[in-house]
């Protein structure tokens, strides 16, 4: 890139030319994988009367991305990597860590509903206070290296404000009875998030559940 640095295995391939006698032989493709600052890599050409050249190039090559962390708040939907939450303010923590070969670039925390940003200009530990908005929120932590090597995290987080509505079918109003147990009935539904399960609603009588 721009700053010198690759971040896949480079591949120097050799060529040499010589005008009186021609080339006999010359260094085959030379295959860097091996991350390094200052690597050195020498080819060699040799012409048919045995005399020879050699040529150093230098590389600099950078394969590890800066890991990138969510480690506050945590997803709270089981299987997914969700959170859902009752308020839109929400404060989210991590770690960003980079090997230092090639440098830290740059982090950058981002929400896809509010497009708030917030930039990091160093790895580290970060807390950042976001003001979300009702329904689906992305939230995208991502760091690059020199190199450009990039590192991400990410976690939706589902802001619900709306209280679960329930409605009992049975029994219904005013029914009377001498019975000393009654079943009860009726649909329980969450607007926003989707639906509630049965394990979910209590049923209480007289303020007894």
């Amino acid at each position: 890139n721009a700053a010198g640095w690759n971040n896949t295995p480079v591949t120097v391939t050799w060529e040499a030319t010589d005008a009186t006698s021609g080339v006999s032989t010359v260094t085959a493709p030379t295959v860097v994988a091996t991350p390094g600052a200052n690597i050195v890599v020498k080819g060699t050409a040799t012409d048919a009367g045995g005399l020879t050249s050699e040529l150093e190039v230098s590389l600099k090559l950078d394969l590890k991305s800066p890991t990138v962390t969510i480690t506050s708040p945590v997803p709270n939907q089981e299987g997914d990597d969700q959170l859902v939450v009752a308020s839109t303010a929400v404060t989210i923590s991590g770690v960003i860590s980079d090997d230092a070969l090639s440098g830290f670039a740059g982090g950058l925390l981002t929400s896809s509903k509010t497009k708030e940003k917030v930039i990091f200009d160093t790895p580290g530990g970060y807390s950042e206070d976001l003001q979300l908005t009702v329904g689906i929120n992305t939230v995208i932590v991502s760091a690059t290296d020199i190199a450009g090597n990039a590192g991400t995290a990410s976690i939706c987080i589902i802001v619900d404000t709306t209280k679960p509505q329930v409605t009992i079918q049975h029994p219904p109003i005013g029914y009377k009875t001498t019975a000393d147990q009654l079943d009860v009935s009726g649909v329980a539904h969450d607007l926003v998030v989707g639906s509630v399960t049965g394990e979910d609603v209590t049923v209480s009588v007289n303020g007894v559940d």
